[in-house]
C-alpha cells in the first residue's frame, strides 16, 4: 500500500493541481504543504478531511489503508459473481487493466447486453 504523502502527491497532480493550490485550499502555506508531500511532516486531520472531501476519496483511501477511492460496500464484494470469483475479485482484475484494455471491456459488455435484450 502506498503511504499517505505519496497519495496527496498522487491526487494533486492527477488533478493538475499546483502545491500552492492546494496549500491555499487547505489554509496552510505551500512550504508547510510540501513537507507533507515529502512526508517530512503528518497531515492534521482537519487536512485529511479537507482533502478528502475536495478529491472525493475515501480517508482510508488518502490514509494508505485502502486501494479503493471509494470504500465499496463489504457485502457486494464477497458476492460471488461467477463460479468460485467474488464481485471484489472481478473489481481487483477489471481496475489493473489499462485504459484500453478497460474501454474494450466496456464495449464487450455493453455488446453483451445489447444481445441479450434482443433475445
Amino acid at each position: 500500500m502506498k503511504k499517505c504523502n505519496e497519495i496527496i502527491r498522487e491526487l494533486r497532480e492527477d488533478h493538475d493541481l499546483t502545491q500552492p493550490q492546494v496549500a491555499r485550499l487547505l489554509g496552510t502555506s505551500q512550504q508547510y504543504y510540501s513537507k507533507y508531500e515529502r512526508g517530512a511532516r503528518e497531515l492534521p486531520l482537519r487536512h485529511v478531511l479537507t482533502l478528502a472531501d475536495y478529491y472525493q476519496v475515501s480517508v482510508e483511501y488518502l490514509l494508505g489503508k485502502s486501494k479503493y477511492k471509494i470504500p465499496p460496500e463489504k457485502e457486494i464484494l464477497s458476492q460471488i459473481f461467477v463460479d468460485s470469483c467474488t464481485v471484489g475479485q472481478l473489481l481487483e482484475q477489471m481496475l489493473g487493466l489499462d485504459q484500453n484494455r478497460r474501454r474494450n471491456l466496456m464495449e464487450y459488455l455493453n455488446f453483451l447486453i445489447a444481445k441479450s435484450d434482443k433475445q
